[in-house]
């Protein structure tokens, strides 16, 4: 069995950060995902066999990617595995 834990709280942080004050965030309806992180634990016949901490973009938070990066002044480069922003490039 592969059991998962969460990190609930540094979740709660990105949701937190990802909240705009701006109104309009998020109509252009461009979205990236902050990933989640979890402890794993292998378990065999009720043993532990192996534990291990890993980022899971399916536990992270969606946010909205910022509308001024958006109006062709930059580009935004995605973690292909992760889909985080790993880059933001301001054209010249």
């Amino acid at each position: 069995m592969i059991e998962f834990d969460v990190e609930k709280e540094l979740n709660q942080k990105y949701t937190e950060k990802a909240k705009s004050e701006n109104p309009a965030a998020g109509e252009s309806g461009v979205y990236y995902r902050i990933p989640g992180k979890a402890t794993i634990r292998l378990i065999h016949d009720m043993n532990v066999i192996s534990t291990g901490r890993a980022t899971i973009a399916q536990f992270g938070t969606v946010a909205p990617v910022p509308e001024s990066l958006l109006l062709g002044g930059h580009a935004i480069v995605f973690d292909p595995e992760t889909g985080v922003i790993s880059n933001i490039l301001k054209n010249q």
